[in-house]
């Protein structure tokens, strides 16, 4: 009786921690962003992997609105002649609903294809509306052909 109860057991707590990891991290996903540095810090490193695996419409969720316009049109330069190799967030910084970010990306270009490393600057903006952070400057253009 009891090596019927222990393999049960070893059956459901599993099953039971899975469920409960599951439950906690989709609250933090789908709870909103904080204004705060380590919200800023998941936002930027969000829209930085979006960027590197070219998943441009998921990036385009984190530009403010009277920016998208500007950035599809860098973007459509960016896709036929960049790939983006991999980036490090350098520095986060916070100001009340305000913030930068420094990065580093590493990235070829595909007429040239030495890999460069190009230090970034990235302002963004917490819209208390959305609850979310959005870039207002991305610097993309440093990474483009000349």
């Amino acid at each position: 009786m009891g090596s019927t109860r222990w393999k049960r057991w070893m059956f459901f707590f599993p099953c039971w921690v899975c469920l409960v990891a599951g439950f906690t991290s989709s609250c933090t996903m789908f709870g909103g962003q904080k204004s705060n540095d380590q919200g800023l810090l998941l936002a930027a490193d969000r829209f930085s992997q979006d960027l590197r695996w070219e998943d441009y419409k998921s990036a385009l969720t984190c530009i403010a609105p009277a920016a998208r316009g500007e950035f599809m049109d860098q973007v459509e330069r960016l896709q036929g002649g960049v790939r983006i190799i991999g980036y490090q967030v350098v520095d986060v910084g916070t100001s009340g609903l305000s913030g930068n970010v420094t990065l580093r990306y590493r990235f070829y270009q595909k007429q040239d294809p030495q890999l460069q490393t190009r230090t970034l600057h990235q302002q963004w903006l917490f819209s208390e509306e959305d609850g979310v952070w959005q870039v207002v400057r991305y610097d993309l253009q440093q990474l483009m052909p000349e």
